[in-house]
């Protein structure tokens, strides 16, 4: 009998295959229209009250427009948006003014979530192999693999996830790794701060996050830095940066000096710009740490670079309070701690918090790991929640033909992607705007995901999976409710846990959960070695500015 199993190569050389027809205008369109019509068709409104961001009418009436709080994520941190609502259907979204990563306004990712609603090519039903299944025939078949592992402390389980921020999630995670104390948690995100990270533990002994004050700014140095470009951070730090060269004159205005190998959108709005290799831009960090009385190596730069470098270190001195130099993800470890000792000269408006994320390995290094142990025979049961390894990841680790020696396998993602042609078992991940959650801003300001409409297909989310996990039937919402009245009575406990709730739901916001801020120490001067720009090319890797890490590929708008 033939193996029901399919090919994953011939599927995926079917894909590529697909992704180099045309799409002209006509196609684009007609898509669309395919997903505007499941609009018209939704299932409504959803089950459990959902509560609208300003006052309206307390049931639903034709033509009437609802608008509702709710946050969207981006790389694993969320942004608050505001959805409008017509009978049931979300039709339009705005960025919601409270909410400190957005302020009012959005970017192109939190507009296009509409059409990833309602994308025709989302996953519908649970699939194993070739064959369409049930979520109940999914539980029957994992429940063996479950007791199996509880009978050895889940000591061949593991677990894959993207970057979490969501408290709830951490919550659940945390629970299944009391249950299963030798479980692994691997977390890989494509688009990483992990250079960031070690340079704040070489600078200050601790990992911790910086979060400019461009408001205070007056003189910034971008060294191929794009604090106003694709990221969780682009419309909070966007509008800080605009609000920074508006209405002021000329001795008080914002001034960008950017040193970059690739034009961004922090450099399109420079004053002061420089191509220059991308080797080459710790280069320009030295000389300006020399012009601040570091004892660094002298830095070879090209004449019209070491001018830029000297003037911007001048300008820089002469702002002190008022001046910053920012590194970007892609420099490494060794430039990010230079710039911090560089901002501890310039006593830089900056602030620190300490990172959110529960895992301290580096990205690269835990997928790394994930493909070592599953080589080595020590995974069994691997779990992957909406992570895509087999397309993100790095080719050397070759994902896919890892993750398909696992004897059991589960895959829970929006669409039929990459991994899933790998995976012995494929489920539908519901999309935010039919999800109960919580996420955490890039600041840590924390906000309540609410459904916009109840689930179009036969999907769950992540919540829902880790409490099939655990051995529980509790909904997400009652999960995420769970998670808050435990902070409202730790750190809020006055009034009534209801109104509180309500209050959350409605502003898009919880109360007073931003992350406290530290207080670093003076950073320590790194060891950094000047660089060749004669020692051969250099691939330089980066977001899309409209798909992303690849992952909204599918989206028609953005195409």
């Amino acid at each position: 009998m033939p193996s029901m199993t399919p090919n994953p190569d011939a599927r995926i050389r079917d894909r590529r295959r697909s992704a180099k027809l045309d799409v002209d205008r006509r196609a684009a369109l007609k898509m669309f229209a395919a997903g505007a019509a499941l609009a018209v068709t939704s299932c409504g409104r959803p089950a459990e009250e959902v509560v609208p961001y300003v006052e309206m009418p307390g049931r639903v009436a034709p033509g009437i427009l609802l608008r509702f709080a709710t946050t969207l994520p981006l790389g694993g941190y969320g942004r608050g948006v505001i959805v409008t609502s017509l009978e049931g259907r979300p039709i339009k979204i705005d960025g919601n003014p409270r909410h400190p990563a957005s302020l009012g306004a959005t970017d192109v990712f939190a507009e296009a979530e509409l059409l990833s609603l309602y994308d025709p090519d989302r996953s519908k039903a649970p699939r194993t192999g070739t064959l369409i299944a049930s979520w109940s025939a999914f539980e029957a078949a994992l429940r063996p693999h479950l007791e199996r592992e509880q009978a050895r402390a889940g000591a061949r389980f593991a677990l894959l996830t993207g970057r979490v921020t969501s408290p709830t999630l951490v919550r659940q995670i945390r629970d299944l790794q009391r249950a299963l104390p030798r479980a692994r948690w691997y977390r890989y995100e494509p688009v990483d701060d992990d250079s960031a990270r070690a340079g704040s533990m070489l600078a200050f002994g601790r990992p911790l996050t910086s979060i400019p004050r461009f408001g205070d700014v007056r003189v910034a140095l971008m060294l191929d830095a794009d604090p106003i470009g694709f990221g969780p951070e682009q419309i909070r730090f966007s509008r800080d940066l605009i609000s920074a060269r508006r209405s002021r004159t000329s001795h008080d205005l914002l001034r960008i000096y950017a040193a970059e190998p690739s034009w961004t959108l922090t450099g399109a709005a420079a004053d002061h710009h420089i191509s220059l290799h991308h080797r080459l831009i710790r280069n320009v960090a030295l000389v300006v740490a020399r012009e601040l009385g570091a004892a660094v190596a002298d830095a070879p730069l090209p004449p019209d670079a070491e001018k830029f470098a000297r003037a911007a270190a001048a300008d820089l001195k002469a702002r002190k309070g008022e001046a910053i130099a920012l590194a970007g993800r892609r420099q490494p470890a060794e430039v990010h701690a230079l710039t911090h000792w560089i901002n501890s000269q310039l006593q830089s408006p900056i602030g620190f918090i300490a990172p959110f994320d529960p895992i301290d390995m580096p990205h690269a290094q835990s997928l790394a790991g994930l493909a070592s142990d599953i080589r080595l025979g020590e995974i069994e049961t691997l779990i992957i929640l909406g992570a895509n390894p087999a397309y993100d990841g790095p080719g050397d680790l070759a994902l896919g033909d890892a993750i398909r020696t696992v004897p059991f396998t589960v895959h829970l993602g929006s669409h039929d992607d990459e991994t899933a042609a790998y995976t012995s078992w494929y489920l539908p991940l519901s999309h935010p705007l039919e999800s109960w959650s919580d996420l955490r801003a890039f600041d840590g300001t924390a906000s309540i995901v609410q459904p916009l409409i109840r689930p179009l297909y036969d999907t769950r989310t992540a919540h829902d999976v880790l409490a099939l996990l655990g051995g529980a039937a509790t909904s997400s919402r009652d999960l995420v409710r769970e998670t808050w009245s435990s902070y409202w009575r730790d750190d809020v406990g006055r009034g009534e846990y209801e109104a509180w709730w309500r209050a959350s739901l409605e502003d898009g916001v919880v109360a007073n959960s931003a992350s406290a801020a530290i207080e670093p120490p003076t950073a320590n001067l790194p060891q950094v070695m000047p660089a060749n720009a004669s020692e051969g090319l250099t691939v330089i890797l980066a977001p899309d500015p409209v798909v992303w890490d690849g992952s909204r590929a599918n989206n028609a708008w953005l195409q």
